[in-house]
């Protein structure tokens, strides 16, 4: 008895513009996001001496910044 395997095509619509423009917005997203938190440490030492801020104060902007990443991620969870 021969088996045959079923053939499944994927639909256009899946592989179509859409997931095109999705994949684009993602990647536009996720290097906009890396390069905010690159600059973040470099403008530091310019935020520090333009507002007199101490190195606590700067300290706690990098470590808001950081810690925002977990509150970012609590709607995933559910």
């Amino acid at each position: 008895m021969a088996m045959v395997a079923p053939t499944a095509r994927i639909s256009e619509s899946a592989s179509g513009p859409k997931a095109g423009r999705a994949l684009a917005l993602l990647a536009s997203l996720f290097f906009m996001w890396g390069f905010i938190t690159v600059i973040n440490g470099t403008l530091l030492p310019h935020l520090r001496s333009v507002f007199a801020l101490s190195y606590t104060q700067t300290t706690l902007i990098e470590s808001v910044w950081f810690i925002a990443y977990f509150f970012a991620s609590i709607p995933s969870r559910w």
